[in-house]
């Protein structure tokens, strides 16, 4: 699997030419994937709050954890290669204090779930709406709330509302495959149709940082996704992008993925999420990400 070193943590990696040449020098890796020093660490110092056996886990002592990076601030990698963002600093935390040791494996959002199902990983920790269909399919643990917004070049030269739909008519729209947005995109299509209107054009490449490149040279007159994800981009590129309206579903939960047998993993889980609010541990890794403004739900 090769493991794509895009991240979009620093400056330089938002423009289109330094995304196409990180992609060009991306490295290939084990898909294993690797654990850090600190995590090293955090392993030998933590106390482990709900010790999880190796019987049902892909690797022996080892939580494996399934994400499809990049998807900043969530997760990245720096311009050394090391993984970085929210998402893996909460990872990194859970794993020791369920007695394990977290190991990252990049995977592709649009299949991460089958992934899980077929034993590649033990748990997805990976920006994933709480959805009524994905919950038939996994057990989801809630632990933080989200929103989608619509990312446009600045300026917002094609016009686009997404309180008007009848702005998104004859649009291209850029959506990373399998995201929930798809479906919400049929819905503005539904709308135009309604109204004897053109459809929207969805364009949904695997990576996130495919997306980012369709609006940058205008593949795509905006880039559908989660909010938190494009506002990241809107602060560290100002002069670029800008959100067009308001955040839309913005109280929607991300969950931990699990699989629904594994009640011992999942209960764990559950548990050490509580005790990382309950310290102040959740909070200051939310600030440590511009997160602060999310709202944290109760794990279950």
């Amino acid at each position: 699997m090769c493991w794509d070193r895009v991240g979009g943590s620093r400056r330089a990696l938002v423009v289109a030419a330094s995304v196409a040449a990180a992609i060009a020098l991306g490295a290939c890796g084990s898909a294993g994937g690797s654990k850090s020093a600190t995590a090293h660490e955090a392993a030998a110092r933590v106390k482990v709050l709900a010790a999880v056996p190796s019987s049902g886990l892909v690797q022996k002592g080892k939580l494996t954890i399934c994400a499809d990076i990049p998807v900043p601030p969530f997760e990245q990698y720096d311009e050394k290669g090391k993984l970085e963002g929210f998402e893996v600093d909460l990872g990194d935390q859970l794993a020791p204090r369920l007695g394990l040791q977290p190991v990252w494996v990049n995977s592709v959002f649009d299949t991460i779930i089958a992934a899980l199902q077929g034993g590649k990983c033990d748990a997805i920790v990976n920006d994933m709406f709480i959805t009524p269909d994905r919950q038939k399919q996994i057990r989801q643990i809630p632990y933080l709330t989200s929103g989608e917004s619509f990312m446009v070049r600045k300026g917002n030269p094609a016009g686009v509302d997404p309180t008007k739909p009848s702005t998104l008519c004859g649009k291209t729209l850029t959506i990373e495959l399998g995201g929930a947005e798809i479906d919400d995109a049929k819905h503005y299509t539904q709308s135009c149709r309604k109204e004897g209107k053109p459809g929207i054009t969805v364009l949904s490449p695997q990576k996130f940082t495919d997306s980012l490149q369709q609006l940058q040279t205008g593949h795509a007159q905006a880039l559908f996704f989660d909010s938190p994800v494009n506002g990241y981009y809107v602060r560290l590129e100002p002069s670029q992008f800008e959100i067009a309206g308001p955040i839309l579903k913005d109280s929607t939960q991300l969950g931990i993925g699990v699989a629904k047998s594994d009640t011992v993993l999942g209960d764990g889980i559950v548990t050490v999420l509580k005790s990382l609010q309950a310290d102040g541990t959740y909070k200051r890794l939310l600030a440590k990400w511009g997160l602060q403004g999310s709202r944290v739900p109760a794990p279950q």
